[in-house]
């Protein structure tokens, strides 16, 4: 809907004497925008036949319109601010013209710039900036004011109009571009399998695999390619926790981490290590194995009765678990003491009883 605006004029009574020339400051209007302008009839004029004269500044009118004898005008501003004149002149029926009144206006713009699209990674904070200082905001999730924050899930084109104090009004947009992120997930290479935290024994080795969606690669013991061997760690090592990380980039920048942690295979204050077993032909718990001893190379065992005589050994080269006999012969039950070495930075020490 168009304003309207009335302006009075001035002109010669009977072309004689001359009316003052009123200045007029109208109100404010908006860039691009259409506002009606309406003339009003010099009072001494009343009753008889006027027509209207109007005068633009061309910088600051796109387009106008004039209706019946002048008595109005539609004027579509330009979109270059400023402060404009409007003059009108009134001419009578007997050929009399008036004064040309000046009245001048000033056009609004206002401008907002939102930059240019946006690229970000999933998952991501993002932030837009109106700039400016404006009445009203309103973004299109109908968010208000004039910052526009989130998390980046997927693209999207962001609007927001700007309003200010007279009902100027513009709007701009930009593209909010969503970019994947690969995917980091750690595997065992040989098995597939995802690796959480993994115990290595003796010679074992493992090959860690961080897939192939990624264009660069970056592991925290400096390699840069996508998979990594980790060699068998020495059970005597200090190292008793090691974790291997890395970091999976795409070709847009975008990044992912994982992590794994691999133990040293120990056994320590003879966790897991049976403390009993029946070694009477039945096929159950028939002989004492330690867990995970033929996994540490350099490993043995000892086995001594109450009079500390040594009644059985062995090594994890050619491991082969206690049957309860000493020289082939059954020892008798009771129980019996143990020392290991080679499975832990110290001995290993317990007892074991033998039940027929």
């Amino acid at each position: 809907m168009k304003r309207i605006i009335a302006i009075l004029s001035g002109i010669l009574l009977w072309c004689a004497g001359f009316l003052p020339v009123v200045q007029a400051q109208l109100p404010p209007t908006c860039t691009q925008s259409w506002v009606r302008y309406a003339a009003v009839q010099d009072p001494l004029m009343l009753g008889t036949q006027s027509h209207f004269t109007w005068i633009f500044d061309p910088t600051g009118v796109k387009e106008y319109r004039i209706y019946g004898n002048g008595d109005s005008v539609d004027i579509l501003w330009s979109n270059r601010p400023g402060r404009y004149s409007i003059g009108i002149s009134e001419i009578s029926e007997f050929g009399c013209t008036g004064d040309t009144v000046w009245n001048s206006v000033i056009v609004q713009g206002i401008v907002i710039d939102l930059g240019p699209d946006k690229e970000v990674c999933e998952n991501d904070s993002f932030i837009f900036d109106a700039g400016g200082d404006f009445g009203t905001y309103v973004w299109n999730d109908t968010a208000t004011g004039r910052f526009f924050r989130g998390i980046a899930l997927h693209t999207d084109t962001i609007t927001l109009t700007a309003i200010n104090d007279i009902n100027c009004k513009t709007s701009d947009s930009a593209l909010l571009i969503v970019r994947p992120r690969p995917n980091a997930n750690i595997v065992d290479m040989a098995s597939g399998r995802a690796v959480i935290d993994t115990m290595l024994c003796g010679n074992t080795s493992i090959t860690l695999d961080a897939g192939t969606d990624g264009t660069f690669y970056s592991w925290n013991t400096g390699d840069i390619t996508n998979f990594i061997t980790v060699p068998a760690i020495d059970p005597l090592s200090s190292d008793s926790l090691l974790v291997y990380a890395v970091r999976v980039e795409n070709v847009y920048g975008c990044a992912a981490e994982d992590s794994v942690l691999l133990r040293r295979c120990q056994i320590s204050d003879n966790n897991g290590i049976p403390n009993v077993f029946t070694p009477n032909g039945d096929g159950k718990n028939d002989t004492w194995r330690i867990p995970a001893f033929d996994y540490f190379p350099r490993a043995t065992v000892e086995v001594y009765d109450r009079w500390d005589r040594l009644v059985y050994r062995s090594s994890s080269r050619q491991y082969k678990p206690w049957d309860g006999k000493s020289e082939g012969k059954d020892v008798p039950m009771g129980t019996y003491y143990y020392i290991i070495k080679g499975m832990s930075s110290k001995e290993i020490k317990g007892n074991v009883t033998i039940v027929r």
